[in-house]
């Protein structure tokens, strides 16, 4: 991070580079299922390993405390190549995705402030509307689009409260075991409590 000449200014910037190894064993149901679809031979051991290498993740941010204002942004773009010992299960694939957002609060009394955000996930940089319907049978799983309010209170200066509403356009983090169809459009409401 690097405070700026100007006040209360900062920037700041993150690189990481990584490669991961999953070494896993199966359970006897998929390897039963793997065995009779003649993806593994009838002696397969049930050990999968997924590499994910390279990884790398690229991070720039800002944030401007102003008086009672605090604004802040950030990008982020992630490119990740992955393959597996089952490539007819788990095809090798290269993803290269984008966070950002943008978010501005203001204290409106030493117990409350309120504010808002937007942030935007891409899963595919190159793809942002989910044209390919092979990578995105449902389009809206190839992006959401989250615009949030916020209200917070602190109790005290260890406790606080905070309310936030959002509104969704996209389905990108929800998990399609939990939401096989899911709408395009929805709304998020929550209740939250930090003490430290």
């Amino acid at each position: 991070f690097w405070r700026m000449p100007v006040e209360g200014l900062k920037v700041g910037a993150t690189f990481l580079r990584a490669s991961i190894d999953f070494n896993l064993t199966l359970s006897d149901a998929n390897i039963a299922a793997l065995i009779g679809a003649g993806i593994e031979p009838a002696d397969y051991d049930g050990k999968l390993r997924i590499s994910q290498g390279p990884v790398s993740l690229y991070i720039g941010s800002a944030e401007w405390l102003l008086g009672d204002w605090t604004f802040a942004a950030e990008y982020s773009r992630g490119h990740t190549h992955q393959s597996s010992t089952i490539s007819a299960a788990l095809p090798t694939f290269d993803q290269d995705n984008e966070r950002f957002y943008v978010l501005a609060a203001r204290r409106l009394s030493t117990r409350f402030e309120t504010g808002g955000y937007y942030s935007v996930y891409e899963v595919d940089a190159n793809d942002r509307a989910g044209h390919d319907r092979t990578a995105f049978p449902i389009r809206s799983n190839a992006f959401q689009r989250d615009l949030a309010a916020t209200l917070r209170f602190d109790v005290n200066e260890h406790w606080l409260w905070k309310v936030e509403a959002h509104f969704i356009d996209g389905t990108a983090d929800l998990e399609p075991v939990s939401n096989p169809m899911p709408e395009r459009y929805w709304g998020l409401f929550l209740f939250k409590t930090t003490v430290t």
